[in-house]
């Protein structure tokens, strides 16, 4: 046997090795990309979205989602999303504290998973009457009107004038 062919088998043998025990041996550029630019927020009691980056091409792919002390969530389906799109998945019915969470990439949901997970991401959710206080009233915002800007006089030759503009003669 040469050489070039006792590395097909030894391949072969650890693939089929592989396959017994229900794992796959497949080769990193065939998964699809890591979740990046990870984010995240509580914009509200009890609340916590996680906003991220998908950098996966593949087709359907689907987001697993992993608290590190929270419920997980697998194989969520934001719709349609492409290349670079930005996603966000919204945590309900925490208690107050800090809250981490990593996510996958996975082509479907029986499909290639990421090789490495995003960054944990980390939030604190405060009581409600936290954000009674660090965020204000619920209603919207008033905004006080911009007065208008002052006019910039036009140029004659190379004598200008108004704000910003050239204010002496050439002589």
């Amino acid at each position: 046997m040469t050489r070039k062919n006792l590395i097909v088998v030894r391949s072969l043998a650890l693939s089929t090795a592989l396959a017994v025990l229900g794992l796959t041996a497949a080769p990193v550029w065939a998964r699809p990309g890591t979740p990046n630019g990870e984010a995240s927020w509580s914009p509200a009691p009890g609340t916590v979205a996680v906003r991220w980056q998908n950098t996966a091409n593949e087709g359907h792919i689907v987001f697993d989602i992993e608290g590190q002390t929270d419920a997980s969530v697998a194989n969520w389906t934001p719709g349609n999303v492409g290349m670079g799109s930005i996603v966000t998945y919204t945590f309900t019915g925490l208690q107050p504290g800090r809250h981490c969470f990593r996510i996958w990439s996975r082509v479907g949901a029986q499909g290639l998973r990421s090789d490495q997970p995003s960054a944990f991401t980390c939030a604190n959710v405060g009581t409600p009457a936290s954000y009674a206080v660090n965020h204000g009233p619920t209603s919207a915002p008033t905004t006080t009107p911009t007065p208008a800007p002052t006019p910039v006089k036009p140029c004659k030759g190379l004598v200008c004038g108004g704000s910003g503009g050239l204010t002496s003669r050439r002589n």
